[in-house]
């Protein structure tokens, strides 16, 4: 699979993080396979993308395309079976947010978000100073969540306290996998929102997976389209910044809404074609 060069192609406004110019991953000619019973199945084939510093990146495709797998080809969860996963200016601190939530369940929350700095020696108090702090990051009040058990949250405040932990070690990258998935259409805009806070106040480059193609065009500066064995198609998304509400009824966001959905629509066709 060939994929689009990811670049910086949007102007500076104010109040916007943008992203600089400066690639913090380089991927080029991919090439990645699974065991399907007796045969390999090919993800990709020769994939390539380019992901600056200050972005905030989509991934959007039918299932199966391979958006999980760059997420697990780039956090060195899998192994390629050819090409090259440069990073420019150093391996980058990574921050993960995979699609099941990576949480103790035997462990309060403040020890989850604590872990990090548990295996460095830190000591109990600062450990839940640090997680409070992360805990407003993400909107939780730390009074009330700290002492909970992960099985006493809801599943928005359980993917909060996901993205708290990918976000520990202040990441150069920050990979999502479905940051938002199976949550209500309210939680997921409150998600949505603090992410997009968050994003800003911390200057985050982001590479994000979803399915939501509203979604997808309210968070970021580009979007990738994939798709099983075929061109990745890119959308640069020049929105204003911040956005809110009133964005979705911005008439250039319905129109880049009607254009991703219209290109995923087409190739899910393509691909459903005997």
């Amino acid at each position: 699979m060939r994929g689009a060069r990811c670049r910086n192609r949007n102007n500076n406004r104010p109040g916007e993080v943008k992203p600089n110019g400066t690639s913090v991953v380089e991927v080029r000619s991919l090439a990645f396979s699974r065991p399907t019973g007796s045969v390999r199945r090919e993800i990709f084939t020769d994939f390539d993308c380019d992901i600056n510093a200050g972005e905030f990146v989509c991934l959007v495709g039918p299932s199966g395309c391979g958006k999980s797998t760059l997420v697990g080809l780039l956090s060195g969860a899998l192994m390629p079976a050819k090409g090259i996963i440069n990073f420019p200016n150093g391996k980058p601190r990574l921050g993960v947010q995979f699609q099941a939530d990576a949480l103790f369940p035997w462990r309060h929350i403040w020890s989850n978000l604590g872990y990090a700095l548990e295996i460095r020696g830190h000591g109990k108090e600062a450990r839940r100073a640090h997680a409070a702090r992360l805990c407003e990051l993400v909107e939780l009040d730390p009074i009330t969540f700290l002492d909970r058990y992960p099985g006493e949250l809801s599943g928005g405040e359980c993917r909060r306290v996901s993205l708290a932990m990918a976000i520990s070690a202040n990441p150069d990258l920050l990979l999502i996998d479905e940051a938002t998935g199976n949550l209500d259409w309210l939680t997921r805009r409150n998600m949505q929102q603090m992410l997009q806070k968050l994003c800003a106040e911390r200057k985050l480059t982001v590479l994000a997976v979803t399915h939501d193609v509203e979604e997808a065009v309210w968070l970021s500066d580009r979007i990738l389209v994939m798709q099983h064995g075929g061109d990745t198609k890119e959308f640069i998304i020049d929105l204003a910044r911040p956005r809110d509400e009133a964005t979705r009824k911005n008439p250039a966001f319905i129109e880049k809404v009607a254009q991703v959905a219209a290109h995923l629509s087409a190739t899910q066709q393509r691909e459903a074609r005997p």
